[in-house]
């Protein structure tokens, strides 16, 4: 008697490729998915590492447990409904984490930059000027300052490079006639205690804060306290060029203060925020 499977009909090659790359898709998905989850809850999770490994192992376990379910039955429901409700209960979660400015910020973006403008003057308030003695150890000083931007010169671009030649942080000096120079960079706002990690940063770890500093404070700290190697370039700009870019700043700071944002480590830093408003 010949064997069943004598009679049975062999899925067509093109079929059998298909399939597998199904799968294989499926399979990244899966990662992708089980990655995605356990790195944003390592990140938020209250409670210190351990309770943050916990959860984020659970999640993968939970998405684990669904891909084995459907690798077994692709069509049981159970393993889709598991799935789902993984997703759901994730995405409700990440969708209830929301910026604020209100939170007890580190000392040195406590404030937030506040422009009064009338025609070519600017009134500025909460421009930092701290003493830097150490990164612990400072004195604090917030000021109000007024700006001609008719007395505008100059712009330099500043490169302050904090971990080896590859990664630099983005700051845009303007020199007034006067010999003041003020400087605005995009920076991490980081709440007291709290330090940065550029992974947590791509999962709403940290807020957006653009800070207007005199020169001596904000690239005095980094060449001096924290022995960055600080780089200025000076850009070639027409005075009403010039004075644009200052007013993207204000814009930019105004739409901060009415609407925080987060920091994200890849889309929305110190470099990507200028280079935009440059354009």
């Amino acid at each position: 008697m010949p064997l069943l499977r004598d009679h049975a009909k062999q899925a067509p090659p093109a079929a059998r490729v298909w399939a597998g790359c199904a799968h294989a898709v499926g399979a990244l998905l899966g990662l992708a998915l089980a990655a995605f989850g356990a790195l944003a809850l390592w990140s938020h999770a209250p409670g210190g590492r351990l309770a943050a490994a916990a959860l984020a192992g659970l999640w993968v376990i939970w998405v684990g447990a669904s891909a084995l379910l459907a690798s077994a039955d692709p069509r049981s429901w159970r393993a889709w409904g598991l799935l789902a409700v993984g997703c759901l209960l994730l995405g409700l979660w990440w969708a209830a984490i929301t910026p604020s400015n209100d939170r007890v910020w580190a000392a040195d973006v406590a404030r937030t930059l506040r422009a009064e403008r009338q025609g070519s003057q600017v009134l500025l308030h909460n421009v930092r000027n701290f003493d830097w003695r150490s990164d612990d150890d400072y004195t604090a000083r917030w000021e109000t300052r007024r700006y001609d931007l008719d007395r505008l010169r100059s712009v330099d671009m500043v490169l302050s490079y904090w971990m080896g030649p590859a990664i630099a942080h983005t700051l845009v000096s303007f020199g007034f006639d006067d010999g003041r120079q003020l400087v605005f960079s995009v920076e991490v706002r980081k709440e007291r205690h709290e330090q940065y990690s550029a992974l947590a940063g791509f999962f709403k770890r940290y807020e957006l804060a653009l800070v207007a500093a005199d020169e001596r404070d904000i690239l005095g700290v980094r060449a001096r306290v924290r022995d960055e190697d600080v780089y200025l370039y000076r850009v070639h700009m027409s005075e009403p060029a010039m004075r644009a870019l200052f007013e993207r700043y204000l814009d930019e700071s105004d739409a901060l203060r009415a609407t925080p944002r987060f920091y994200q480590t890849l889309t929305a830093n110190c470099t990507t925020i200028v280079y935009a408003m440059m354009e």
